[in-house]
């Protein structure tokens, strides 16, 4: 296997299948995950690079982050490895010789998942502002992730401090990702259509179960602090650094919630304003005109990068600053 990843990372190789290919031996690899970020990294790429690289996954049956990390050590200006960043972002400050900072051709996130990337609170308020027809609501998105962020610092520190420190006990990923589970309640006050911040404390009364046996030190938590904020990394933007894809359902979550009462809501306007086979074609002709533009995935395959997003900005800079001489 290893002969294989050898010749997946070989600059010739990656010359000869594009000239075979595209008749453009110039042409280089760029090796992400999986096919859905295959988008994602393209729209980066494109924006930030005028080399021409074909995106695409291993082969031979071994695919995903664990597949490219063999892959790390060989990557070359011909062959760009693209990478979700998990904690690796994090490790990265507390290992001088973690391969995101000894090799300029890995590219990654900056914050745990391209869904972490793509959820930021101003743009996606903009989004759910839309998601309405004759009715208004009060989804304030940047309020209820303001305070989900306040809460994923408050056990964000904690975990890296846990991980870090040699005094305390270590917990795993999965451990730490299970305190911000929220997909079984109920995030919305039909009646006011607002969201229920209260339902966030089950956030804060997991942290402090997870952590209760821990006798943090204030010296040992204002170091881990003070790192995290050497990367950037604060109460306004933690949300971003757990779990990415438990992120993602906790907004779906919302979105769902949100979109349902909407469609209650116009089912009666539509229900009281016409009569009879009226209703069902309002209805149909709502759902395929309107509903359409509320799904949250569309929002999420055409996210553009925002150059006021200081991910966003942090991911171009990375693919720009790629040394010249590899893109001659």
């Amino acid at each position: 296997m290893s002969d294989f990843f050898d010749s997946l990372s070989d600059p010739d190789y990656a010359s000869s299948y594009n000239a075979l290919r595209n008749q453009d031996k110039s042409m280089g690899f760029i090796y992400v995950e999986d096919n859905s970020d295959i988008v994602f990294w393209d729209t980066f790429v494109k924006k930030g690079l005028s080399k021409r690289y074909e995106l695409m996954t291993a082969s031979q049956g071994e695919t995903g982050k664990r597949a490219l990390e063999k892959m790390y050590d060989k990557a070359n200006p011909m062959v760009l490895i693209a990478v979700d960043s998990d904690y690796d972002y994090i490790d990265s400050k507390f290992n001088q010789d973690h391969p995101f900072n000894t090799n300029r051709y890995i590219l990654h996130t900056f914050v745990f998942t391209r869904e972490s990337a793509l959820i930021e609170q101003n743009s996606l308020q903009e989004f759910f502002h839309r998601c309405r027809h004759t009715q208004s609501h009060n989804i304030d998105i940047v309020n209820f992730l303001a305070e989900f962020s306040q809460l994923a610092w408050h056990g964000l520190v904690k975990f890296i401090t846990a991980k870090y420190c040699d005094n305390y006990q270590s917990y795993t990923e999965e451990e730490f990702k299970k305190c911000f589970h929220l997909t079984d309640k109920r995030l919305i006050n039909d009646s006011e259509l607002t969201l229920n911040i209260a339902e966030l404390q089950t956030v804060k009364s997991n942290i402090d179960k997870l952590f209760s046996s821990q006798q943090f030190t204030d010296r040992d938590l204002l170091n881990i602090e003070t790192k995290l904020h050497e990367l950037d990394i604060s109460q306004d933007n933690a949300y971003r650094f757990i779990d990415g894809h438990t992120l993602e359902y906790l907004v779906k979550k919302v979105h769902k919630e949100l979109t349902d009462v909407v469609r209650n809501i116009e089912i009666g306007v539509i229900r009281n304003d016409f009569t009879g086979k009226e209703i069902g074609e309002r209805i149909t002709q709502f759902d395929e005109r309107t509903m359409s533009r509320f799904r949250i995935d569309t929002f999420f395959l055409n996210y553009p990068i925002n150059e006021d997003d200081e991910i966003h900005q942090k991911i171009l800079s990375r693919i720009k600053n790629i040394p010249k001489v590899a893109l001659q």
